[in-house]
């Protein structure tokens, strides 16, 4: 399964409470001992995890660990289906993000991603980019499904799994599992130029004057921009400070 090509992509899928997490860490523990990986990563949250299986839950972190780090990598992410979402297919940002794990696999990164179904993904991802997908029935039972082949010539290898085991490895069940495209420092920071520059617009309002837009942010388009940057930044720290 994982060692057909240099980088490979499984997503698994199955309900709530067949075992889904479980199976992609004992999945980790059997590639960890057979030597297929030398480096791990999740952004699930674990407790006395292996020395070679890290948390990161942003892509810059991601990126840095993924071209930094030597020898094939695998990257788990949990719940992907409120990172990847189906938006509208192809919408900007699932491209971008698209796009962006696409390039990491130059780096010899695989990915394990856990959502209850496909249909929680942007339909973009499918049997040309991905190299096969787990049906996972129970905490006990699953479908492996390999494709081979491109994209209009391809062929689906299935095999059905039984007695599974549980994963050795102590996690935090009812995890949130966030991803984030910047980490929190950086988040923070793309929030300063519109707190400035409304500070700015606010102190010209306090002295009397009848400041436009184009007096505190230079223009309308720039407003917008920094506006956008400052939205996005406070929902997602939002999210971190509540888990």
């Amino acid at each position: 399964m994982f060692t057909t090509e240099e980088s490979v992509f499984y997503a698994i899928f199955g309900r709530r409470g067949s075992g889904k997490t479980d199976f992609s860490l004992f999945l980790t523990e059997i590639l960890n001992a057979q030597g297929v990986f030398t480096e791990f990563a999740t952004n699930i949250t674990l407790f006395n995890a292996p020395e070679n299986m890290r948390f990161i839950n942003d892509y810059e972190t991601l990126q840095n660990w993924s071209f930094g780090t030597k020898g094939r990598k695998l990257y788990i992410l949990d719940e992907a289906g409120r990172v990847m979402q189906r938006r509208r297919p192809m919408s900007k940002i699932n491209v971008q993000l698209l796009n962006d794990l696409q390039v990491l696999r130059k780096a010899r990164l695989s990915y394990i991603w856990v959502t209850p179904s496909e249909r929680y993904l942007d339909s973009t991802i499918g049997t040309d980019i991905l190299t096969g997908f787990i049906d996972k029935h129970s905490k006990k039972t699953a479908t492996l499904n390999i494709i081979y082949g491109y994209a209009g010539d391809q062929t689906t290898h299935r095999l059905e799994v039984f007695d599974i085991q549980g994963t050795a490895i102590p996690f935090q069940t009812y995890d949130t599992a966030e991803f984030y495209m910047l980490p929190k420092r950086a988040k923070r920071k793309a929030r300063e130029p519109f707190e400035l520059n409304m500070k700015h617009y606010l102190q010209l309002r306090n002295t009397g004057q009848n400041p436009s837009i184009e007096d505190a942010f230079g223009s309308r388009a720039q407003f917008k921009r920094d506006w956008i940057k400052y939205f996005e930044g406070i929902l997602d720290l939002d999210k971190e400070d509540e888990s």
